[in-house]
């Protein structure tokens, strides 16, 4: 049976100390809207979630969609609100709960993780709990698509802060470039721990079930919309006064 997705890595020739594979080669990336299958993309109530989804609509694919609970459904009415009615479905699925993420993952040809969870108060409202229940999550999707019949392939949606804290910044972020997750302690950086943690856990994973995993690391997200939708969160960047203790 011919799949939706074909990721490709190509030449692959090393591995670097943390199990990634990585290349010098072009990434490749094909996605069929022509084909029809079915695409699921996690947390659809996120600001990022919503407007991938609007892309992959736009573009033709079948989307379903996974939210925690179901007061998330009217958050995400409020982010597409035409867009909803043209969904395959909307699947409620804890991210803590393996057999459910299987559940809502059957019949899909790819996963695109964006988030374990949303919290409104941004990254001023990350715990050091949270960071745990973010690896986690990214545990359960992981294996979850690993038992899914057709999902093999998942686009995991990182972020540039598992990269680039420590205490000496190399002058080039690559595949080896982790955060100091002891460095993310001492500061209380959260989200950093947070992202860094759930990388590495799905890239293990990933090897363990044999899913083709790709991951992304956006430095900041933005839109036209974002920055009065997310002061919080966006602000402190881009006035440059975002602080280890934030």
């Amino acid at each position: 049976m011919d799949v939706a997705i074909s990721l490709e890595l190509e030449p692959l020739k090393q591995m670097n100390d943390h199990g990634m594979f990585f290349s010098s080669g072009n990434f490749i990336c094909s996605l069929n809207a022509r084909d029809r299958k079915i695409v699921c993309v996690t947390s659809g109530n996120s600001y990022f979630g919503s407007h991938l989804i609007k892309k992959l609509l736009a573009y033709g694919y079948l989307v379903r969609v996974i939210i925690q609970n179901q007061a998330n459904l009217e958050d995400m009415k409020e982010l597409m609100r035409e867009e909803v009615k043209q969904l395959e479905s909307v699947v409620v699925a804890r991210m803590d709960d393996l057999d459910s993420l299987c559940n809502a993952f059957r019949g899909c040809h790819v996963v695109f993780h964006t988030s374990s969870f949303v919290d409104p108060r941004g990254i001023s409202g990350y715990t050091e709990r949270m960071a745990f229940i973010e690896a986690e999550a990214a545990k359960n999707v992981i294996e979850a698509c690993g038992r899914a019949a057709y999902v093999k392939r998942c686009i995991f949606t990182s972020s540039l802060l598992a990269c680039i804290w420590k205490n000496d910044l190399p002058n080039l972020i690559d595949e080896s470039s982790w955060s100091d997750e002891t460095f993310c302690r001492e500061h209380k950086l959260w989200l950093a721990l947070a992202k860094t943690r759930a990388e590495k856990v799905a890239w293990r994973k990933a090897r363990e079930m044999k899913v083709k995993l790709v991951t992304l690391c956006p430095g900041l997200l933005m839109a036209p919309s974002f920055p009065n939708a997310h002061l919080e969160t966006s602000l402190p960047y881009l006035k440059g006064i975002f602080s280890h203790n934030q």
